[in-house]
Protein backbone atom coordinates (compact mmCIF):
# COMPACT_ATOMS: atom_id res chain seq x y z
CA UNK A 1 0.00 0.00 0.00
CA UNK A 2 1.50 3.12 -1.25
CA UNK A 3 -0.52 6.74 0.43
CA UNK A 4 0.04 9.85 -0.11
CA UNK A 5 -0.63 13.28 2.17
CA UNK A 6 -3.88 13.30 3.50
CA UNK A 7 -4.58 9.82 2.39
CA UNK A 8 -1.97 8.29 4.39
CA UNK A 9 -4.07 8.98 7.73
CA UNK A 10 -7.20 6.53 6.02
CA UNK A 11 -4.28 3.90 4.88
CA UNK A 12 -3.05 4.12 8.88
CA UNK A 13 -6.94 3.45 9.43
CA UNK A 14 -6.88 0.44 6.62
CA UNK A 15 -3.87 -1.44 7.96
CA UNK A 16 -5.04 -1.06 11.86
CA UNK A 17 -8.61 -2.55 10.72
CA UNK A 18 -7.24 -5.07 8.12
CA UNK A 19 -3.21 -5.55 8.84
CA UNK A 20 -3.77 -8.83 7.19
CA UNK A 21 -4.05 -8.12 4.36
CA UNK A 22 -1.01 -5.52 3.84
CA UNK A 23 2.33 -6.74 2.98
CA UNK A 24 3.90 -3.65 3.06
CA UNK A 25 2.81 0.04 3.92
CA UNK A 26 4.36 3.02 2.41
CA UNK A 27 3.47 6.61 3.95
CA UNK A 28 4.48 9.63 1.46
CA UNK A 29 4.47 13.17 2.62
CA UNK A 30 2.47 11.53 5.97
CA UNK A 31 0.18 14.07 7.67
CA UNK A 32 1.87 15.07 10.69
CA UNK A 33 1.16 18.63 10.18
CA UNK A 34 3.02 21.68 11.47
CA UNK A 35 1.45 23.34 14.99
CA UNK A 36 0.36 26.56 13.27
CA UNK A 37 -1.44 24.44 10.37
CA UNK A 38 -3.05 22.30 13.33
CA UNK A 39 -4.70 25.45 14.83
CA UNK A 40 -5.52 26.65 11.31
CA UNK A 41 -7.41 22.73 11.27
CA UNK A 42 -9.19 24.25 14.80
CA UNK A 43 -10.78 27.11 13.62
CA UNK A 44 -12.47 25.01 10.80
CA UNK A 45 -14.31 23.15 13.16
CA UNK A 46 -16.70 25.67 14.00
CA UNK A 47 -20.03 27.11 12.96
CA UNK A 48 -18.78 29.13 10.10
CA UNK A 49 -21.54 29.54 7.11
CA UNK A 50 -21.39 27.85 4.04
CA UNK A 51 -20.60 31.05 1.99
CA UNK A 52 -17.59 32.06 3.76
CA UNK A 53 -15.92 28.27 3.55
CA UNK A 54 -16.46 28.59 -0.46
CA UNK A 55 -15.29 32.15 -0.52
CA UNK A 56 -12.26 31.17 1.72
CA UNK A 57 -12.01 27.81 -0.83
CA UNK A 58 -11.61 29.25 -3.81
CA UNK A 59 -10.34 31.77 -6.55
CA UNK A 60 -7.32 33.27 -5.76
CA UNK A 61 -7.19 32.51 -2.10
CA UNK A 62 -7.34 28.69 -2.76
CA UNK A 63 -4.69 29.37 -5.10
CA UNK A 64 -2.26 30.90 -2.90
CA UNK A 65 -3.16 27.91 -0.45
CA UNK A 66 -2.24 25.37 -2.71
CA UNK A 67 1.30 27.39 -3.80
CA UNK A 68 2.40 28.27 -0.46
CA UNK A 69 1.92 24.56 1.12
CA UNK A 70 2.33 21.95 -2.25
CA UNK A 71 5.22 24.11 -3.92
CA UNK A 72 6.72 26.91 -1.25
CA UNK A 73 5.64 29.16 -3.27
CA UNK A 74 7.08 28.22 -6.31
CA UNK A 75 5.10 28.97 -9.52
CA UNK A 76 4.89 25.61 -10.96
CA UNK A 77 1.83 24.62 -13.72
CA UNK A 78 0.89 21.88 -11.37
CA UNK A 79 -0.49 24.66 -8.76
CA UNK A 80 -3.60 25.15 -11.09
CA UNK A 81 -4.36 21.43 -11.49
CA UNK A 82 -4.58 21.32 -7.98
CA UNK A 83 -6.53 23.86 -7.39
CA UNK A 84 -9.06 22.56 -9.91
CA UNK A 85 -9.33 19.51 -8.77
CA UNK A 86 -10.13 20.41 -4.80
CA UNK A 87 -12.67 22.59 -6.20
CA UNK A 88 -13.91 19.91 -7.77
CA UNK A 89 -14.90 18.42 -4.26
CA UNK A 90 -17.91 19.24 -2.54
CA UNK A 91 -16.89 22.04 0.35
CA UNK A 92 -18.35 20.24 3.16
CA UNK A 93 -16.70 16.98 2.66
CA UNK A 94 -13.53 19.17 2.09
CA UNK A 95 -13.83 21.08 5.33
CA UNK A 96 -14.78 17.34 7.30
CA UNK A 97 -11.75 15.58 5.78
CA UNK A 98 -9.21 18.43 7.33
CA UNK A 99 -10.99 18.92 10.65
CA UNK A 100 -11.58 15.06 11.17
CA UNK A 101 -8.06 14.36 10.87
CA UNK A 102 -7.06 12.34 14.35
CA UNK A 103 -5.53 15.06 16.58
CA UNK A 104 -6.49 17.79 13.90
CA UNK A 105 -3.51 16.37 12.22
CA UNK A 106 -0.95 15.83 14.99
CA UNK A 107 -1.48 12.47 15.89
CA UNK A 108 1.52 10.59 15.82
CA UNK A 109 0.94 7.30 13.18
CA UNK A 110 0.54 4.20 14.83
CA UNK A 111 0.70 0.94 12.52
CA UNK A 112 1.14 -2.47 13.11
CA UNK A 113 3.90 -4.52 12.58
CA UNK A 114 4.11 -4.95 9.21
CA UNK A 115 6.97 -3.53 7.04
CA UNK A 116 6.01 0.42 7.52
CA UNK A 117 8.18 2.87 5.02
CA UNK A 118 7.66 6.93 5.71
CA UNK A 119 9.24 9.12 2.98
CA UNK A 120 9.26 12.63 4.44
CA UNK A 121 10.27 15.66 2.48
CA UNK A 122 13.39 17.89 3.36
CA UNK A 123 11.57 20.97 2.20
CA UNK A 124 7.61 20.19 3.07
CA UNK A 125 6.10 23.77 4.59
CA UNK A 126 3.17 21.66 6.11
CA UNK A 127 4.35 18.68 7.63
CA UNK A 128 6.78 18.34 10.65
CA UNK A 129 9.31 15.56 9.76
CA UNK A 130 10.42 13.98 13.47
CA UNK A 131 13.64 15.66 14.72
CA UNK A 132 14.85 12.09 15.20
CA UNK A 133 14.32 9.62 12.48
CA UNK A 134 13.50 6.40 12.89
CA UNK A 135 14.89 3.00 10.78
CA UNK A 136 11.80 3.59 9.05
CA UNK A 137 12.10 7.41 8.52
CA UNK A 138 13.94 8.37 5.12
CA UNK A 139 14.07 12.33 4.21
CA UNK A 140 13.98 13.17 0.35
CA UNK A 141 15.16 16.22 -1.29
CA UNK A 142 11.75 17.48 -2.01
CA UNK A 143 8.19 19.68 -0.75
CA UNK A 144 5.27 18.57 -0.23
CA UNK A 145 4.86 18.28 -4.16
CA UNK A 146 6.98 15.14 -4.22
CA UNK A 147 5.11 12.61 -6.32
CA UNK A 148 5.25 14.96 -9.42
CA UNK A 149 8.47 17.17 -8.71
CA UNK A 150 10.35 14.42 -7.33
CA UNK A 151 9.13 11.33 -8.45
CA UNK A 152 12.84 9.81 -8.94
CA UNK A 153 13.75 10.22 -6.00
CA UNK A 154 10.73 8.57 -4.55
CA UNK A 155 11.05 5.51 -6.97
CA UNK A 156 14.36 5.16 -5.07
CA UNK A 157 13.75 4.91 -2.04
CA UNK A 158 10.07 2.79 -2.99
CA UNK A 159 11.25 0.27 -5.30
CA UNK A 160 14.06 -1.20 -2.73
CA UNK A 161 11.82 -1.23 -0.44
CA UNK A 162 9.09 -3.45 -2.17
CA UNK A 163 11.13 -5.76 -3.86
CA UNK A 164 14.39 -6.07 -0.87
CA UNK A 165 12.81 -5.07 1.81
CA UNK A 166 15.97 -2.76 2.09
CA UNK A 167 15.84 0.85 3.30
CA UNK A 168 17.41 3.01 1.09
CA UNK A 169 18.69 6.50 2.29
CA UNK A 170 18.96 9.49 -1.06
CA UNK A 171 21.81 11.78 -0.36
CA UNK A 172 20.87 15.82 -1.13
CA UNK A 173 21.64 16.61 -4.51
CA UNK A 174 24.76 19.02 -4.58
CA UNK A 175 23.04 22.19 -6.53
CA UNK A 176 25.93 24.36 -8.07
CA UNK A 177 25.27 28.75 -7.73
CA UNK A 178 24.38 29.74 -11.71
CA UNK A 179 27.10 31.98 -12.67
CA UNK A 180 26.41 35.60 -13.19
CA UNK A 181 27.43 36.66 -16.36
CA UNK A 182 29.93 39.29 -17.12
CA UNK A 183 29.05 42.77 -17.77
CA UNK A 184 31.14 44.04 -20.81
CA UNK A 185 28.90 46.39 -22.83
CA UNK A 186 29.50 50.09 -22.06
CA UNK A 187 25.95 50.63 -21.32
CA UNK A 188 25.43 47.43 -18.35
CA UNK A 189 27.95 48.64 -15.98
CA UNK A 190 31.35 47.71 -14.71
CA UNK A 191 32.92 44.56 -13.85
CA UNK A 192 33.14 43.15 -10.16
CA UNK A 193 36.72 43.04 -9.24
CA UNK A 194 36.58 39.29 -9.33
CA UNK A 195 35.13 38.77 -12.35
CA UNK A 196 37.54 41.77 -14.04
CA UNK A 197 40.57 39.48 -12.48
CA UNK A 198 38.91 36.18 -13.85
CA UNK A 199 38.41 37.90 -18.01
CA UNK A 200 41.90 39.52 -17.65
CA UNK A 201 42.95 35.75 -16.73
CA UNK A 202 41.05 34.46 -20.25
CA UNK A 203 42.50 37.20 -22.00
CA UNK A 204 46.10 36.28 -21.30
CA UNK A 205 46.85 39.32 -19.13
CA UNK A 206 48.41 39.56 -16.03
CA UNK A 207 46.94 41.36 -12.94
CA UNK A 208 48.90 42.98 -10.16
CA UNK A 209 48.12 40.47 -7.22
CA UNK A 210 46.86 42.14 -3.85
CA UNK A 211 49.23 41.33 -1.06
CA UNK A 212 46.60 43.02 1.37
CA UNK A 213 42.97 44.60 1.79
CA UNK A 214 42.56 48.13 2.36
CA UNK A 215 41.27 47.56 6.03
CA UNK A 216 45.18 45.71 6.45
CA UNK A 217 47.06 48.68 4.80
CA UNK A 218 44.68 51.29 6.58
CA UNK A 219 45.83 49.50 9.74
CA UNK A 220 49.66 49.67 8.66
CA UNK A 221 49.61 53.76 8.08
CA UNK A 222 48.02 54.58 11.25
CA UNK A 223 50.34 52.15 13.22
CA UNK A 224 53.47 53.56 11.33
CA UNK A 225 52.15 56.82 12.29
CA UNK A 226 51.81 55.90 15.90
CA UNK A 227 55.81 54.71 15.85
CA UNK A 228 56.49 57.86 14.09
CA UNK A 229 55.01 60.23 17.11
CA UNK A 230 56.71 57.86 19.28
CA UNK A 231 59.66 58.39 17.86
CA UNK A 232 59.60 62.13 18.04
CA UNK A 233 58.48 62.13 21.31
CA UNK A 234 61.60 60.33 22.22
CA UNK A 235 64.00 62.27 21.13
CA UNK A 236 62.61 65.18 22.69
CA UNK A 237 62.74 63.91 25.87
CA UNK A 238 66.13 62.29 25.04
CA UNK A 239 68.04 65.67 25.78
CA UNK A 240 66.51 66.77 28.82
CA UNK A 241 66.87 63.49 31.01
CA UNK A 242 71.00 63.83 29.66
CA UNK A 243 70.57 67.28 31.58
CA UNK A 244 69.62 65.99 34.49
CA UNK A 245 71.93 63.16 34.74
CA UNK A 246 74.88 66.00 34.27
CA UNK A 247 73.35 68.71 37.10
CA UNK A 248 74.78 66.62 40.07
CA UNK A 249 77.73 66.27 38.46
Amino acid sequence: MLAYSSGTRAAEAYVKRYPQSVTHAIFLCPTYILEIWALFVRLLDGPHPQTLMQWFFSDWRLHSLVRALGFNWQQHQYTRVWKKEIELQPIDILVRSLYEMPGQGRTPFYVPSIPTLFIWGGRDALIARPRHLGPHDVVIPANHSAPMLAAPYVAEVVLPFLTEDRIVNVSKPLTRRPRRPLRLEAGQGKLRPFEHRRWLNRQGKKTAPRHFTLRRQASLQTSGRQRQRRGTRASWRRPIRNNQNRGPH
